[in-house]
């Protein structure tokens, strides 16, 4: 493919989200740029209430910036519609990473710490319907009060918050935490043992940068 013709979008919830993934792939020298799908954790939890608007607004911002390449690079947005039927573009989204992800946990035990009620319900039932956790290792925490938190929080606060909430798993037993929101994905948490961090978010990154080294 000519690169004249690839325009990336990186899109999250809100800036938070999809700024920290543009940035991550700029870093690395993948242009792209940064889509919002609200201004705030609370308009896009309500958006999520309303699927016809959110993939309405969904398509309203691939319109916008002509769009050939999408990064969902937040989970519950992943996880809200049928997006590989809706855009016909590349596309890159966390859902499918669950049902690899999970089965290889399936021994530990295993934090999923998401955003909303929503996502926490849609991925409990993935769990269960897929037979993804047969143990009943993992569980699913929604910390919306922790992501809006992040959201007003400098980097130095936002890293110690994050870091006393993984602590705080460990200390109730978990072996490992599943970001299963961006808004704490970090590489510093590739170091991490006890507890062990998996981040699919920044997996996915990887292998975009991946794939787009092929075109």
């Amino acid at each position: 493919m000519h690169f004249s013709k690839i325009k990336i979008g990186v899109f999250g919830g809100t800036a938070f989200d999809s700024s920290r993934g543009a940035v991550y792939l700029q870093a690395k020298q993948v242009p792209c740029v940064s889509v919002a799908m609200s201004n705030n954790p609370d308009a896009q939890n309500a958006l999520y209430a309303e699927p016809k608007k959110l993939i309405a607004r969904f398509e309203e911002l691939v319109t916008e910036h002509q769009l050939s390449h999408v990064i969902l690079f937040c989970n519950s947005l992943s996880l809200a519609a049928p997006w590989r039927e809706i855009y016909k573009g590349t596309l890159y989204e966390l859902g499918g990473y669950y049902q690899t992800l999970l089965p290889q946990l399936k021994t530990t035990k295993t934090a999923v710490v998401v955003a909303e009620p929503g996502t926490k319900q849609k991925l409990e039932h993935l769990i269960k319907t897929k037979g993804l956790n047969p143990y009943g290792q993992s569980h699913v925490f929604a910390e919306l009060d922790l992501i809006k938190q992040l959201e007003v929080s400098n980097e130095n606060e936002q890293r110690q918050l994050i870091s006393n909430y993984f602590k705080q798993k460990n200390k109730q037993g978990f072996t490992h935490v599943v970001t299963g929101c961006t808004h704490l994905d970090h590489p510093d948490f590739w170091e991490w043992k006890e507890p062990k961090i998996v981040q699919p978010g920044l997996q996915m990154l990887h292998d975009f940068i991946d794939y787009y080294k092929t075109l």
